[in-house]
């Protein structure tokens, strides 16, 4: 081969990879948005699982795949009894959760807050922390259907913060 040759295919490989890494790069970034989303809703649908169950709000995700023993808290500061505890039918997402949760780029907070808005309505907060920009955004579009990070189901600052917020709203503990 001559030198020739030689720079043609490296110049033929430099404009494959100016195609193909900026596609790759979208693909995988709405990739990790699909699986944040899908995991959020997943932890939705495994939380009210468990309050029509065990009457009560989980403090932490470890709940949903652990059953709580007497003495622990749920998420409004109250101890969870035998009663409640018999009630446990989980696990109640298929994941076993010890401590944070990664997801993707991002990585689900196992800690629960609650948050009381009027009485005994509230929102139970689900927290995500390394969430970027382009993905921020196409949660709020898939789950508030607009581009306002300052109410509804996702909140996110994108001021430094790169914490997400995802908010389920409960009713009574």
């Amino acid at each position: 081969m001559t030198i020739v040759e030689v720079l043609i295919a490296l110049a033929i490989l430099a404009i494959i990879a100016a195609v193909v890494l900026p596609t790759t790069a979208g693909q995988l970034r709405d990739g990790h948005a699909t699986a944040l989303a899908n995991q959020l809703a997943n932890l939705r649908d495994a939380i009210g699982n468990y309050r029509q169950n065990v009457g009560a709000y989980p403090v932490s995700l470890t709940q949903l795949t652990t059953q709580p023993v007497v003495g622990d808290d749920d998420a409004c500061g109250a101890n969870l009894s035998n009663p409640e505890l018999a009630a446990w039918r989980g696990p109640y997402i298929n994941q076993n959760i010890v401590g944070d949760m990664p997801v993707g780029n991002a990585v689900v907070v196992s800690a629960l807050t609650r948050v009381t808005v009027a009485g005994t309505t509230g929102l139970l907060r689900v927290r995500a922390a390394r969430v970027d920009t382009d993905i921020a955004s196409q949660l709020e579009e898939q789950f508030d259907g607009n581009a306002n990070f300052t109410t509804g189901t996702v909140l996110w600052s994108g001021a430094g913060d790169d914490t997400l917020t995802f908010q389920i709203p409960v009713r009574g503990c």
